[in-house]
């Protein structure tokens, strides 16, 4: 039972106690709320900081791509090569994740900058934009293998800068290899 004058147990005397109490606890409970979020921020950005500062100091890994243009093109398989990537986040459109590259070059660059470095390399085959590489759909240098398993990019012709209208669009239809290009390349048909 409440003392009749103790204003911590709500007695009849709890005129201004009582209400501080309460405006101290919700005060109490904001500012441990705002502090988390103010952590988290400031966490978040120092170890992004860290995390610049050393690449700075040590510098960005090295890779090295090393395309083929025989035996089916196992190693340009661009959705391989985007494992290799630091942007773990990189898009890869309008066809790019099933796109082989049919190369015989030896690429050095560093994960940061191997999605432009393709797309440098091979303009007639892929398009960079922040964070996404696009398969071009209706350049001469791409082609469809048979049964839907995907595209080759003819490194060759893919050095050779196309216009803008080989971007394309999504549901553009890419065109069927050649059974000359699918031989070249060491696909074989229909399987």
């Amino acid at each position: 039972m409440a003392e009749a004058g103790n204003p911590r147990q709500g007695g009849p005397y709890c005129l201004y106690g009582c209400a501080s109490g309460m405006r101290t606890k919700t005060v109490a409970a904001l500012a441990f709320i705002t502090t988390v979020i103010f952590s988290e921020v400031v966490g978040f950005g120092v170890s992004t900081l860290i995390m610049r500062a050393v690449r700075a100091f040590v510098g960005p890994t090295a890779v090295k791509i090393d395309l083929q243009s025989k035996l089916g093109c196992p190693s340009g398989s661009l959705a391989d090569l985007r494992r290799r990537f630091s942007d773990a986040t990189l898009k890869l459109e309008r066809g790019a994740d099933s796109l082989f590259i049919c190369a015989d070059n030896s690429i050095n660059t560093t994960v940061d900058d191997a999605p432009r470095v393709l797309a440098r390399e091979f303009p007639g085959c892929l398009n960079y934009i922040t964070g996404s590489l696009r398969m071009l759909r209706v350049s001469d240098a791409i082609c469809a293998l048979p049964d839907n398993r995907g595209y080759i990019c003819d490194g060759v012709k893919g050095t050779e800068r196309q216009g803008t209208e080989a971007l394309g669009t999504q549901s553009s239809v890419v065109s069927p290899c050649a059974s000359e290009t699918l031989t070249k390349f060491g696909f074989v048909a229909g399987s």
